[in-house]
């Protein structure tokens, strides 16, 4: 995978460590899940966020809160938003594929 030129206004590029984060140090990958939705589009909001494991479909971290009053949109950039928290609370630079609905 070819690097991306540094930009010379701002020192070293933004995707430089992508090469070394890859692959996690126990080679693990990471599954997360986020939904969120509104009842009434603004209304009472709550999104949901989980992780899982690739291999055994089974839940490792999950979080699921209320945001108040919110659009529909809202409550689902909030569920994308809590998922790199939870996947780095289990491994710190483990690849995940992130899935929403």
């Amino acid at each position: 995978m070819a690097k991306r030129p540094a930009d010379t206004q701002d020192g070293p590029g933004f995707f430089d460590d992508l090469e070394e984060a890859a692959v996690a140090p126990s080679g693990r990958r990471l599954i997360i899940e986020a939904d969120g939705g509104s009842r009434g589009n603004p209304g009472p909001a709550a999104y949901g966020a989980l992780v899982r494991d690739p291999q055994t479909s089974k839940v490792l971290a999950a979080e699921g809160l209320p945001i108040g009053w919110a659009t529909n949109n809202v409550a689902e950039y909030r569920g994308l938003l809590a998922r790199p928290e939870l996947a780095r609370e289990l491994e710190r630079v483990a690849p995940h594929e992130v899935r929403m609905e």
